[in-house]
């Protein structure tokens, strides 16, 4: 005998109606976040005069360290059963990573392509 739960089409709205306004939440935060300051980064090392093969680096480094990282963050809730603050982690992290992108190259002008690389690598680990 065959047990079958019946769920309304009320119900599924209602139960995906938070995933739905936290979905958008989060894309409007990252359209904020690459357009406000992702975007400019190329630019930044540009004035401080990298090359070819930096500017290369900078736009491909981030971008596989941030897929390693999705992976890895599945390990991690295994570890940390506490969602919200691994989230809050993550993103006080990624909130305090841009102070030294954007002030070490200041101040090292001589390395600062390579802090430049450096610093968003971690940002988007």
């Amino acid at each position: 005998m065959s047990h079958r739960v019946s769920v309304s089409k009320s119900d599924q709205q209602e139960s995906s109606e938070p995933s739905r306004r936290y979905g958008l939440r989060d894309g409007a935060c990252q359209a904020i976040t690459q357009g406000s300051g992702e975007q400019y980064l190329s630019a930044f090392a540009l004035l401080l005069h990298a090359s070819p093969f930096q500017l290369s680096l900078l736009s491909a480094l981030p971008q596989l360290i941030g897929t390693v990282a999705q992976v890895a963050s599945v390990k991690l809730l295994r570890w940390f059963p506490d969602r919200k603050a691994l989230i809050l982690a993550g993103t006080v992290g990624q909130a305090f990573a841009w102070v030294p992108i954007l002030l070490l190259p200041l101040l090292f002008p001589d390395t600062g392509p390579w802090l430049v690389i450096a610093g968003t690598a971690s940002w988007r680990a």
